[in-house]
């Protein structure tokens, strides 16, 4: 139903008189009774009966006026909170941030960010590795922080923030706490704690098999708070990025000839990034010290 045909109607039915009625809106006479011509066929029968100089509603138009008039109040009111929340509500960033990725690092550039953006605000949402992608291309998310690139998409614009090792890590009382490196055969000794979410989780299960090692698995999550509490507690050992051990307090142990290394990328759909908020962002991480945040 034309919202501008219902405004026409009304000026009419109030009027009752076209030619006034068409100054009101600004529009030639011919126009308006088309415009109502159209309604009425909509409605399937005459809304306004016009006997020479004498215009009067039928039936159906004193019925219908009140109706109209509460759906144009309705359109009134929606129009105006939209200006409301337009000119006051703070313009938000809705960031999807992989499961993996530790807060720590990430907290301390989105931090500096709200300092220097004050009329920001930024919704941080989880996803995993299986989903972040759709979530981008769907419009759900303005940008995402991942700690794997997403399939080749011509869409996405990806950006490296940095790249951080994969360490076998542990807790504190663990006896390999005081190792620096151990080499890979040597986790085959201790419980394993397996990250369900990881997205190098095959890769890491293919490299163990490929050296011939034999996990003891003891526990899996996909929740990392539960993962790293496990490791915390000396329920055995796991492999993860490095800042994820760091943060939690947990011992990093490097495992010998295998390089391990994630990168973390900034992906944001094309056009995107024509959005003055996420330009800011995009700029900030862009040239943030990652290299202090990880001190």
């Amino acid at each position: 139903m034309d919202l501008r045909r219902i405004r026409y109607f009304l000026t009419v039915a109030r009027t009752l008189n076209f030619s006034q009625a068409a100054r009101e809106l600004k529009i030639s006479q011919p126009a308006l009774s088309k415009a109502i011509q159209q309604l009425e066929t909509e409605f399937g029968g005459s809304l306004i009966r016009r006997e020479g100089r004498l215009t009067h509603l039928t039936r159906l138009g004193e019925r219908m006026r009140n109706s109209l008039q509460e759906v144009e109040d309705a359109a009134n009111r929606a129009g105006q909170l939209a200006s409301r929340i337009v000119k006051t509500e703070t313009p938000c960033i809705r960031i999807a941030i992989m499961c993996t990725i530790d807060p720590g690092k990430v907290g301390r550039c989105l931090a500096q960010f709200q300092q220097d953006h004050p009329n920001l605000s930024i919704e941080l949402l989880d996803f995993t590795a299986a989903t972040i992608q759709e979530a981008l291309l769907n419009g759900m998310v303005d940008v995402a922080i991942l700690g794997s690139p997403v399939e080749a998409v011509p869409r996405l614009r990806t950006h490296e923030l940095f790249q951080e090792r994969m360490v076998m890590s542990c807790g504190s009382q663990n006896r390999l706490a005081q190792r620096e490196s151990i080499p890979l055969k040597m986790i085959a000794e201790f419980p394993y704690i397996d990250r369900l979410r990881c997205e190098f989780r095959d890769m890491i299960l293919s490299m163990i098999d490929k050296n011939d090692v034999s996990l003891s698995v003891v526990a899996s999550s996909e929740r990392e708070d539960w993962i790293k509490s496990l490791l915390a507690q000396d329920h055995g050992i796991s492999i993860m990025p490095e800042s994820s051990a760091s943060s939690a307090g947990l011992k990093s142990v490097i495992l010998q000839d295998q390089k391990l290394l994630r990168s973390v990328y900034l992906t944001i759909p094309a056009g995107r990034e024509d959005q003055l908020p996420v330009q800011a962002l995009i700029k900030h991480v862009k040239s943030f010290n990652w290299t202090i945040a990880s001190e």
